[in-house]
């Protein structure tokens, strides 16, 4: 999280941090906004922040003294690249492990406190900057920024080896991701932070990765998933690229994923989500009306069917659709293979193959042309 821009004070060139306040007494907190608003001389600036969503504050503080004040600390100190938590309340006590800032002492604390936690930030950003000039890659492969920032990428993975590995390869084309190692962390971290993208391990310890993603695509309108889901797991048979389709996912990738493949996949699906936000932020900057943004060529073509009949000897199956998953043509082969033996080689799964492969094909015979196969995720 960066240091924000203040338009009120443009001459001012201290970095600005807003605060959000959880459970503070209106006593406390109004003491709180006259100290950040003296501290003319501090090395920072501090905005106590009306809103408290994701991205709207950058440090918080919490009165551990009040009701749920204890776990609100430990739900923001979970979040990945968590924010700083300041735990406010009376606990001065090593046997217990001492508050951040005491209630006795706030006034004459809370400055250092809030400057200690500013440099933490700033640390940080700076070693993400570092970090992102040494693995950067081809300025070509790079994705655009989104409202002024690079996307951001939720990767759900229990290996933290494995989060490490896919954040480095996601930086090179400009996507920040952020990781957790378990489904109930990863569900908080969505209340929480927005993000462009979802990366999923269905094998997690506390449960099925694919039973989650398909609850929030199916939950109310309001807090429904919309974010493009990959899934990238070890396992790679005709059941579970079934299941991962059914889920919801819009790609499926296979361990170990090479280099360019991920690069490839995350960049597609992600200009796909992103193009109608990035063709309103273009008519912005020139002035263009932005009604109807969405409307644009390409934006409004008919969703891919997750899964497509087979007929087999004994009736019908439902496979998943080739052109809806990445890395499918090795295995569904095989699978189409096995579909075969166990109806036993007869003319009716020579006709599902047949079906199969004109569900996959464009309408009237013609043949895909390159960048309309790229996009759909057919292998030429």
């Amino acid at each position: 999280m960066t240091a924000t821009q203040d338009p009120s004070s443009p001459f001012d060139a201290r970095p600005l941090y807003r605060i959000a306040v959880f459970g503070l007494g209106p006593r406390f907190q109004r003491l709180l906004e006259i100290i950040v608003k003296h501290a003319r001389h501090n090395n920072y600036r501090y905005q106590v922040s009306q809103h408290r969503g994701p991205g709207e504050f950058d440090i918080a503080l919490v009165d551990l003294t009040s009701k749920g004040g204890a776990e609100v600390a430990r739900t923001l100190k979970s979040v990945p690249q968590a924010l700083p938590v300041i735990g406010v309340g009376r606990r001065a006590n090593h046997r217990r492990g001492n508050d951040d800032l005491l209630l006795a002492t706030f006034s004459l604390d809370v400055l250092g406190v809030l400057n200690r936690a500013a440099e933490s930030v700033s640390m940080r950003e700076r070693t993400r900057r570092l970090s992102t000039r040494l693995t950067h890659a081809d300025a070509g492969l790079r994705l655009p920024m989104v409202s002024g920032r690079p996307p951001r990428a939720l990767v759900i993975e229990p290996s933290p080896s494995v989060r490490s590995q896919l954040a480095v390869a996601l930086r090179q084309i400009g996507v920040d991701a952020e990781g957790v190692g378990a489904l109930a962390q990863a569900e908080d971290v969505l209340g929480m932070r927005s993000y462009e993208l979802m990366i999923l391990e269905p094998q997690q310890p506390d449960g099925d990765g694919l039973s989650m993603l398909r609850r929030l695509r199916h939950e109310p309108t309001d807090t429904r998933l919309k974010i493009p889901v990959i899934v990238l797991s070890s396992r790679s048979g005709m059941l579970d690229l079934a299941k991962a389709a059914w889920a919801g996912c819009n790609g499926y990738l296979g361990k170990p994923v090479p280099l360019s493949t991920l690069h490839s996949t995350v960049s597609r699906v992600l200009l796909r989500y992103l193009r109608p936000r990035l063709d309103a932020e273009r008519k912005a900057r020139a002035g263009l009306p932005t009604h109807g943004a969405e409307s644009m060529a390409g934006l409004h073509r008919p969703p891919l069917a997750p899964v497509v009949p087979v007929p087999l000897a004994q009736g019908t199956t439902r496979v998943p659709n080739p052109a809806l998953l990445t890395e499918a043509p090795r295995t569904l082969a095989s699978a189409l293979a096995a579909l075969q033996a166990r109806s036993a080689c007869d003319t009716g799964s020579l006709k599902g193959l047949d079906s199969l492969a004109a569900a996959a094909a464009p309408p009237s015979g013609r043949a895909l042309p390159p960048a309309a196969r790229r996009d759909a995720g057919v292998s030429p």
